[in-house]
């Protein structure tokens, strides 16, 4: 990933690092997004850093200062979906994997 690549598909490039002054909740997030999150114990590199529009942290209380990848992925990914900054709202891009429309809920039975 380099900031030429993201630039020529039009992405905005976020990154997670807890000493971010702009908490995730306060971050635009324009699509379509690519975010970059780093591991529990390093996080992302200066360089990998350097590629990000914006870095966003994730306030946390108590004593814990980094949570696991997995996690901290999920809560950023949820708030950018929310938004509708994703495929599937109304671009009209379809979320990978994805067999139905979004927002229809499957009865579970049959059609006869």
């Amino acid at each position: 990933m380099d900031s030429l690549g993201a630039s020529r598909v039009g992405a905005t490039v976020v990154g997670t690092s807890p000493w971010a002054r702009l908490s995730y909740r306060e971050a635009e997030y324009k699509r379509p997004v690519i975010l970059m999150l780093g591991n529990e114990a390093q996080g992302l590199s200066y360089e990998e850093l350097g590629i990000c529009r914006q870095q966003v942290s994730i306030p946390m209380v108590g004593r814990r200062d980094s949570l696991n990848v997995g996690v901290a992925g999920g809560i950023v990914l949820y708030e950018i979906f929310a938004r509708g900054s994703a495929p599937g709202k109304e671009s009209g891009m379809p979320l990978p994997g994805c067999t139905r429309e979004p927002g229809r809920e499957e009865s579970g039975a049959d059609e006869v």
